[in-house]
């Protein structure tokens, strides 16, 4: 493949990457996330010392890809959450708190993981709040209640998929109740089903849309995402100040309030445990591993679209000098 050919990235009205390419976006984010030159394993995310290192990702995904400026935020949001993965990963598989910080760096480390970065990382194990703060995170893991049973798939490219079959996108009502239920028609467990027959009873009344019957069973938004929107959209972006979520959780505005109350305290204790800097070791070889992580990708991909002799395999086309750099939307 030729190295300078981009791939048009199809974002959704959010910027949220919807077209049959996402799966491979997503995955060379993936890539990225594990490479220390990129995501060092010692800072920290939302700190300024890590401003340099969004910018070089941003740098690197220009020359891959082309996208729309709004999908800049998805990209970052993406790249932290599989950084975080990422993290969470190699604790789970090299922590153990019988062994001391010693054993543990006397074991081989992960492969591709700077050797000063995985130091720092191993030793924040150890500290008595990155223990408290683990706990907070697999406390709120549990508490997730409704998993979806798209897999791989991201809700955006769901409803872009149903949108282009039924010629209208589902709202969130739709999308909750099919990306929710298994193919043999049961639920994926008694609270979701708890919720959806809610729905329906409130359905059969008729004195609410779709839209207003959502926000009644689940309740308001968590700061910073929506519901069954995918990763990118925000109350406040997807919702509107003015929408009619307002009446509806104006009751539950105090709630509200305490959420994120505790959700401010979490990310203060998280930027007050992850403070550290080191010296960033420019590796050469990480580089040249990154890049043949990424052609392997392309070339799987595009074996796919081949096989399958579908019309998108035009979109991975490099365009011509005369063409119009546009990315389709």
């Amino acid at each position: 493949m030729n190295p300078n050919e981009k791939i048009d990235v199809e974002v959704n009205k959010h910027g949220t990457p919807c077209g049959p390419e996402s799966g491979l976006f997503a995955s060379f984010l993936g890539v990225v996330a594990r490479n220390g030159l990129f995501t060092p394993l010692e800072l920290n995310w939302r700190k300024a010392e890590f401003r340099p290192y969004k910018a070089k990702i941003l740098d690197l995904v220009q020359t891959k890809f082309r996208y729309l400026a709004a999908t800049t935020k998805w990209i970052l949001s993406t790249v932290n959450r599989r950084w975080s993965d990422y993290k969470t990963k190699l604790k789970s598989k090299y922590y153990d708190p019988e062994l001391s910080i010693e054993e543990i760096l006397a074991i081989p480390k992960p492969e591709g993981v700077i050797d000063t970065h995985w130091l720092t990382l191993v030793n924040r194990w150890y500290t008595e709040e990155f223990q408290r703060l683990s706990r907070i995170n697999a406390e709120n893991a549990s508490n997730m209640k409704t998993p979806h049973t798209c897999g791989r798939m991201s809700i955006a490219r769901w409803k872009a998929i149903k949108t282009m079959e039924t010629g209208k996108e589902p709202d969130r009502l739709e999308t909750f109740e099919n990306t929710h239920t298994r193919k043999n028609g049961t639920y994926v467990n008694g609270y979701t089903a708890t919720l959806i027959e809610k729905a329906h009873t409130l359905r059969q009344e008729g004195s609410f849309d779709n839209e207003q019957i959502f926000q009644k069973v689940h309740g308001p938004e968590h700061p910073g995402r929506v519901r069954c929107a995918g990763l990118g959209p925000t109350p406040s972006t997807y919702l509107g100040p003015s929408s009619s979520s307002a009446s509806i959780n104006s009751t539950t505005t105090s709630n509200s309030n305490e959420v994120d109350a505790l959700q401010s305290e979490v990310i203060e204790l998280r930027n007050e445990l992850m403070e550290a800097k080191s010296e960033v070791v420019e590796l050469r070889s990480g580089m040249d591993q990154l890049q043949m992580e990424v052609d392997t990708l392309k070339t799987l991909f595009l074996q796919h679209l081949r096989r399958e002799k579908g019309p998108m395999e035009s979109s991975f086309r490099a365009p011509s000098s005369s063409s119009q750099s546009t990315t389709r939307v």
